[in-house]
Formats: C-alpha cells, sequence, structure tokens
C-alpha cells in the first residue's frame, strides 16, 4: 500500500532561484537510464566537475533532473543539443529548462533546488546537524 499525502503547491520561498537557473529537466523515452544521462552529457563536453547533482524522479518516470554548478555550463549544454533532444543507444531523450512545474517526489527525492527549511515544515523540525 503507499500513502498518498497531498500538499499546497511550493511556493516562492521554498525554491532556490540560482539551482532552479542551473537545472535541466531531462525526459527519456522506454529505455532511458541515469548511465543514458550521463553519456550525454560527456559526449556534450560536461565534466563530472561541471555537476553539482544527478537525480531521478519517482521511479519508473524516466526523467532526471541535472543541476550544473554554473549557469553558463547549463546554457552551454543547452546550446550544445540545439534540437532539445538527443537519440542515445536508440532511445530519445528531451531537455526542458527547468520551470514552474509539478513536483511528484519522495523525501528522498526531493530535487536539489529544495531548500531544507521545506521540509521542516512540512514535516516537522529539521535538525541538521543530525544528516
Amino acid at each position: 500500500m503507499m500513502t498518498v499525502m497531498r500538499f499546497p503547491a511550493l511556493t516562492k520561498e521554498c525554491m532556490i532561484d540560482d539551482a532552479v537557473e542551473r537545472t535541466v529537466k531531462m525526459h527519456g523515452k522506454r529505455g532511458a537510464s541515469m548511465i543514458g544521462v550521463i553519456n550525454i552529457l560527456t559526449k556534450n563536453g560536461v565534466a563530472d566537475t561541471d555537476v553539482e547533482c544527478i537525480s531521478s524522479g519517482p521511479p519508473g518516470s524516466l526523467q532526471y533532473d541535472v543541476t550544473f554548478k554554473e549557469k553558463d555550463k547549463c546554457l552551454t549544454f543547452l546550446n550544445c543539443t540545439k534540437h532539445q533532444s538527443v537519440t542515445h543507444n536508440n532511445v530519445l531523450y528531451r531537455f526542458l529548462k527547468c520551470g514552474k512545474q509539478i513536483v511528484h517526489c519522495r523525501v528522498h527525492c526531493l530535487p536539489a533546488f529544495v531548500g531544507d527549511h521545506v521540509i521542516a515544515e512540512i514535516f516537522g523540525i529539521w535538525n541538521s546537524s543530525e544528516y
């Protein structure tokens, strides 16, 4: 059994704007994988030192968020992939600049641009020294 909780939309103060501006959402078709995302990034000149984090969406969603360390690197990557999609190993991946969207998540799947204070507000007191 899965527990579903519905919360109000995240407000502006919940978001880390700088991280949102550096994040690309990648949607893959059937067969997409995290390693496929990493291979696409590498083939387009993105080094591991250019990426702050990569996270996956809910299981089975075939969605990945790539947060770059610098906004310029993010824009350079998007410009390199001019068509907003790439086929890798016969799997199509589409890229979207992160913006307003519905975020389905489990606490451990929250995107990097959601601040810790949001978890505290939703789930109670957050003691960062414990983590």
